[in-house]
């Protein structure tokens, strides 16, 4: 085996004569001191490997460790699912809380008339809607259906922009619309479903 050569110019090499290296000694093991030695399954010889009465079962200290695992990955698991919006989805599917605060909320209060002292017969209808519930529930909007004096119906839809009612707390609303030319034999305020 050469060396590392250097260059003398000329494109001629010369060997380099010195070599470094580190040698470590490593000591014999003691005869008196044995390794350890880990447990060793049954030897199973032929088509015995196939029985389930003579399966090796792993030692109760390997498998100790498994429900705790399986444990922190499932709940792991289902923090990631709330957060990513499994609240939502859980809600969807268990709608009696919503319905519940739905019932809580009420029209109250509702007074509807007729003007004649314009050009044209108006239709004023007044009211309020209550929370009479123990949380906020979002308002719907207010349907109005007026039946004229010959059968006929007409359905209007009062808009609520999106708000939402704290427990106790009401919305006043007013509609003014421009009344049959039949006349008016009622008037009915429900919330939009």
């Amino acid at each position: 085996m050469a060396g590392p050569t250097s260059s003398t110019g000329a494109g001629r090499f010369r060997p380099i004569d010195a070599l470094d290296a580190d040698f470590e000694s490593v000591p014999k093991p003691r005869p008196d001191i044995q390794p350890p030695r880990l447990p060793s399954a049954p030897a199973l010889s032929g088509m015995d490997m196939l029985c389930q009465e003579k399966a090796v079962s792993p030692s109760w200290q390997a498998r100790r460790g498994a429900p705790i695992f399986w444990s922190a990955g499932l709940g792991v698991i289902l923090v990631a699912f709330w957060v990513a919006g499994g609240h939502a989805f859980i809600r969807s599917l268990f709608p009696v809380a919503d319905a519940r605060a739905a019932n809580a909320l009420n029209l109250s209060v509702v007074t509807s008339r007729v003007d004649v002292s314009g050009e044209k017969p108006m239709l004023l209808i007044d009211g309020e809607a209550g929370n009479n519930g123990n949380r906020a529930a979002p308002l719907p909007p207010i349907d109005i259906s007026v039946k004229d004096n010959v059968g006929a119906t007409i359905r209007y839809k009062l808009g609520t922009a999106g708000r939402t009612l704290k427990p106790g707390e009401s919305f006043a609303f007013s509609s003014r619309l421009e009344a049959p030319r039949n006349g008016v034999e009622s008037v009915s305020v429900t919330f939009a479903e």
